[in-house]
């Protein structure tokens, strides 16, 4: 990316749905991180992506053997705050940053990941003293699947399994059994030929329906998640960015109902969304969650889906001090376009990678003749090599 004109170091880490596995997201990630490199070279980005615990068998001791049983939600909850707060800059141009903490970090979680990323920022927020030097600044939810799951499509049919006592603690066995008498390249090439996955996607899911723990672990979490994701538990402090309390000099939320981003402007050293106002405008209008909803999700209860959005927006537009206001930006695509399972779209890294180029616009200091501009084109949707495209919902911010 060249040398960093502020110095500022980074860390965009992605956590994965269920099953929890970072490699079917290669080339998502790979995409990303080669369209990150377009913006300028204010911060440097690393981007970390591992799988959930417990979907290597290499990660624990073997489940069943010493007490060790699958990773629930909490466990996983655990599991990754103690590894995203480790995490440390290995290269950077400036020597003396190698080893240190990054200066913010951004995590991108998908599906169930999504849960977990709220669930990371709520711990932090709530006690820092396990990682006070962990800077959280923005969260990336794409498909996010973070209220009431059992009641979506897929969450029935998954309650289902408890219908018959005993059957979902056990319903593995029986997985395992069946599994067993396929081998694993006729179980790759039913994957490819009857199930349309790409070779790179049967291969990982072939390798994890043949693997010791694999569809022990995918089972146990996803039945804790409908027993774990229900009501918005979280403190309505979480959803808001720690600004102060003047209300002279702490933005409120606006409104953006149309598909147009504004361009940011340069008035007299202070940045807003807004291109036709100066005067005394905020220094910056932070978003703190970017949530990207598919308009059908099989994971994702519609109607409770729009009341949560509601409820959102009722946080955002209540009185009192900006810095007491929730922010969030929420988008749900509306023309059907993008599947739950997005692995392989190069479009959504395209909307991910806007969303963090706003996020820096709201941190990062500019030189006078530094204005930053978004396209109209850009942020009426991404085409990609399917000719689709992310289509806006109406009303975007909440």
């Amino acid at each position: 990316m060249g040398a960093p004109r502020t110095g500022r170091h980074a860390l965009v880490y992605f956590i994965p749905g269920n099953p929890g596995l970072i490699d079917y997201y290669e080339q998502f990630l790979s995409f990303l991180s080669t369209i990150l490199m377009q913006i300028d070279p204010d911060v440097v980005y690393d981007i970390f992506g591992r799988s959930l615990f417990g979907f290597h068998d290499e990660d624990h001791i073997p489940f069943g053997i010493d007490g060790s049983e699958p990773f629930l939600v909490a466990d996983q909850v655990d599991a990754l705050y103690e590894d995203l707060a480790s995490r440390r800059i290995e290269n950077s141009f400036d020597e003396s940053r190698i080893g240190t903490p990054y200066d913010f970090v951004i995590i991108i979680g998908h599906s169930v990941g999504s849960y977990l990323t709220l669930e990371l920022f709520n711990r932090h927020s709530r006690d820092p003293s396990d990682a006070p030097h962990l800077n959280l600044r923005a969260g990336i939810l794409l498909f996010p699947t973070v209220v009431h799951i059992a009641q979506s499509p897929k969450g029935r049919q998954l309650t289902r399994l408890r219908w018959v006592p005993g059957l979902a603690e056990k319903f593995y066995v029986l997985a395992w059994l069946l599994l067993l008498l396929l081998p694993w390249g006729a179980l790759a090439w039913m994957l490819r030929s009857w199930l349309g996955f790409s070779p790179r996607a049967a291969e990982v899911t072939a390798d994890f329906l043949k693997s010791r723990d694999g569809v022990r672990q995918a089972i146990a979490m996803g039945l804790d998640e409908m027993d774990v994701i229900k009501d918005d538990v979280w403190d309505r402090s979480m959803w808001e960015m720690d600004m102060g309390d003047d209300p002279e000099t702490t933005p409120d939320f606006q409104d953006t109902a149309t598909p147009e981003v504004e361009p940011l402007v340069d008035c007299n050293g202070s940045w807003m969304g807004d291109s036709t106002t100066c005067g005394d405008a905020p220094e910056h209008d932070p978003t703190k969650f970017y949530f990207l909803f598919a308009k059908e999700d099989h994971w994702v209860n519609t109607d409770i889906r729009n009341e949560w959005i509601a409820e959102r927006r009722a946080h955002s537009e209540a009185a009192g001090p900006a810095s007491r206001k929730g922010r969030t930006e929420i988008v749900v695509e509306r023309k059907g376009n993008i599947p739950h399972a997005f692995c392989t779209r190069e479009l959504v890294a395209g909307w991910v990678r806007d969303c963090i180029r706003k996020i820096e616009a709201t941190m990062i200091p500019h030189d006078d003749d530094d204005t930053i501009h978004y396209s109209d084109d850009e942020d009426e949707g991404y085409s990609d090599s399917y000719d689709e495209k992310i289509y806006w919902d109406d009303e975007r911010v909440y």
